[in-house]
């Protein structure tokens, strides 16, 4: 058994003993995603330089260096009820504004990660994902077993 399969497995098991473990199999997994994540982020390439972001002439967005790095992140979606994501966070509060700190827009990482027309790709995310899938696999595992044995201790007699 792959530890995808025993992954797949153990959620199956605490989707049947309670749906109320359903959080914190999903902590669990978000909590095992960090490694992953930082990964991904040390790859990501950064320029020097300002951009800009323009619409019918006009320029609607400023982006300071180390945008797309802090746009990743594990995502919080509140439909996927067994799983985390990995990506970029897209800005919805509009398309337009400065982008540094804690706001950031990463709708340009894919055209970074597979080059453009006029840009050659720069893979970031693939390799810091797959350098990082088997200690990711595993502390799921850990983590996920952990929840299944609180739950078990807890409702011992």
């Amino acid at each position: 058994m792959t530890t995808q399969d025993e992954i797949n497995t153990l959620i199956r098991k605490l989707r049947g003993i309670s749906p109320a473990l359903r959080s914190q199999s999903k902590r669990a997994l978000k909590e095992a995603a960090w490694p992953m994540v930082a990964a991904i982020r040390d790859r990501a390439p950064m320029s020097p330089a300002l951009h800009k972001r323009y619409k019918d002439g006009k320029e609607v967005a400023i982006y300071y260096p180390g945008n797309l790095k802090r746009s990743i992140r594990v995502l919080a979606l509140r439909r996927t009820k067994d799983a985390v994501l990995i990506g970029s966070k897209l800005d919805t509060s509009g398309a337009g504004g400065t982008f540094r700190g804690n706001r950031t827009d990463g709708f340009y990482a894919a055209m970074v990660e597979y080059g453009t027309i006029d840009t050659q790709p720069q893979p970031f995310f693939r390799p810091g994902a797959a350098a990082t899938q088997d200690i990711t696999l595993t502390l799921a595992t850990k983590n996920l077993k952990k929840v299944i044995d609180n739950y078990a201790n807890s409702i011992a007699i």
